[in-house]
């Protein structure tokens, strides 16, 4: 999976992440994809689902 993961653009992952809806899903990205916990940490806008932001 993680192969498969790499070969992606940041917009595309910053996306999937956004669609999680559980901590448990988050984690079972991030755990996949180094990668993705990278973006998880530098794009502010990656909220899970459901999830209200303060603005």
């Amino acid at each position: 999976m993680s192969a498969t993961l790499t070969s992606l653009s940041p917009e595309l992952l910053v996306h999937i992440l956004g669609l999680l809806s559980s901590p448990k899903d988050l984690y079972s990205a991030i755990a996949a994809s180094s990668r993705l916990y990278r973006i998880f940490i530098a794009e502010p806008r990656v909220r899970l689902l459901g999830q209200r932001t303060t603005a």
